[in-house]
């Protein structure tokens, strides 16, 4: 099994390399196969851009939007996770006007 979601993992990493033109996203895999993805989605103004996070556990696709990132512009989003408390954690640029923000979401029980 491990064998398997490393091929996978491996695949998916080697299709994400050769996308020059990729969006500004990350990808997590948990050890039980759960897999996320947060993507900067660009309104249709042009400039600003939320977080979509998707999340993909036995063939159940979830998708939601960071609420902290609903204004301004934000990007170079990171996924990280914590098995001891079983927080999925995003970490982002967030610019509204002039200014600079580096913000934190923290997600538990989908919460």
């Amino acid at each position: 099994m491990k064998r398997l979601l490393f091929l996978v993992v491996l695949a998916f990493m080697a299709t994400a390399a050769f996308a020059a033109d990729a969006a500004d996203r990350d990808i997590l895999v948990l050890a039980d196969g759960t897999l996320y993805s947060i993507e900067a989605v660009p309104f249709e103004d042009g400039v600003s851009s939320s977080l979509v996070l998707t999340k993909n556990s036995g063939g159940k696709i979830t998708t939601s939007v960071i609420p902290e990132s609903t204004n301004g512009t934000n990007g170079l989003p990171t996924l990280d996770y914590d098995s001891d408390s079983d927080t999925l954690y995003v970490v982002w640029m967030h610019r509204l006007g002039a200014m600079s923000d580096l913000l934190v979401s923290g997600f538990h029980n989908n919460k």
